[in-house]
């Protein structure tokens, strides 16, 4: 013990201490969503976060900051919107330190798609008014739908892998005939030219509807990327002998059709169509009338209809061709190498 031996003078030390306080680390368990699903309106749609340090909530700008990703990875400059699955990034700052992801999806009300239906692994959903329909997602680069209608099937696949419809859109399919949906029928069998009327079998036509409805409810009618369309074919087909007509406004074009052999869909492998689409329109399917040939004629009435897997077929002793008209409200083309789509302009 120093002891001074005069009260002249004071005795004064220091001394500098560095004293380093790390931010405390943060993990998932110091974070919660209020939920994690959300539907579709076409507002922003994002969980509302609590953030703990034991007991203490921590504030939002003050001790983390919020950033959103899509599925691709890509930061968003807002909230997000579209039909989707969400990355939510908790990034702390201040007196804390780390980063917690949460995800969350916003997913379109299914409510009145119809009755969930599963084939192969798919889900469909079917109407009342017989149209089938499955949902677009980043999930699926090709959307299948299987349409049953009148004893029969087929599978329709449509190529989604550019990006062309909005995730939570609507493929759906329907077939129409005139004597299980007349008024249906007729609406779209009246737009023909009457050049096309006099060449058709009135006991031989379907009216083939087909078309993509966004997460608003509109229909989508022209594409800002051509995308490709497959269409289950039977073996029964005749590839060098079938023409079809669009059902639309626009004015004649061919368009060129490929084959696909062993082409794999949810069922296993076989033989598709693929047709490169451009807009949305509707297509039918005839048999035509040979108005030369009274016997051949007549042999077709002595014909009858088949289905093989959504397919029609002629049997009998006939040689008179099988025309396709689809009704597509997609602008489609259903056959094969070598098809001609016609589609006819409505003059104004």
């Amino acid at each position: 013990t120093f002891i001074p031996d005069s009260t002249n003078y004071n005795l004064l030390i220091g001394q500098n201490v560095s004293v380093t306080v790390n931010a405390k680390a943060l993990t998932d368990a110091n974070v919660t969503l209020d939920k994690t699903e959300f539907t579709y309106d076409g507002n922003g749609k994002v969980p509302t976060v609590t953030a703990k340090d034991g007991e203490q909530i921590l504030t939002e700008g003050k001790d983390y900051d919020l950033k959103y990703y899509n599925e691709n990875g890509d930061e968003l400059p807002g909230l997000p919107i579209d039909v989707g699955t969400y990355t939510m990034k908790i990034i702390f700052k201040g007196n804390y330190q780390g980063t917690v992801e949460k995800e969350f999806t916003i997913e379109v009300d299914k409510s009145t798609w119809g009755t969930k239906v599963i084939n192969s692994g798919v889900e469909n959903y079917v109407l009342a008014d017989g149209t089938t329909s499955a949902e677009v997602s980043d999930k699926n680069g090709i959307i299948w739908v299987k349409e049953e209608s009148y004893g029969t099937s087929a599978w329709y696949g449509l190529n989604n892998s550019k990006g062309t419809f909005r995730n939570g859109s609507r493929f759906w399919v329907r077939w129409l005939n005139k004597n299980s949906d007349p008024e249906d029928f007729d609406k779209y069998y009246n737009q023909l030219d009457e050049e096309y009327k006099k060449t058709i079998d009135n006991d031989r036509v379907w009216i083939f509807l087909l078309g993509v409805t966004d997460p608003d409810g509109k229909e989508y009618v022209t594409l800002k990327d051509d995308i490709d369309l497959y269409i289950e074919l039977g073996e029964d087909w005749d590839k060098d002998d079938i023409s079809a007509v669009f059902i639309s406004e626009y004015g004649d074009e061919t368009l060129s059709v490929t084959y696909i052999d062993g082409f794999k869909y949810p069922e296993g492998n076989k033989t598709f169509a693929k047709v490169k689409l451009y807009h949305l329109s509707p297509y039918a399917i005839y048999d035509k009338l040979n108005t030369e040939n009274p016997e051949n004629e007549n042999q077709t009435n002595n014909s009858k209809w088949e289905s093989n897997q959504g397919i029609l077929k002629l049997t009998g002793d006939s040689d008179v061709g099988l025309y396709i008209i689809f009704s597509f409200v997609l602008v489609s083309a259903a056959a094969m190498v070598f098809i001609t789509f016609n589609r006819k302009r409505k003059i104004k």
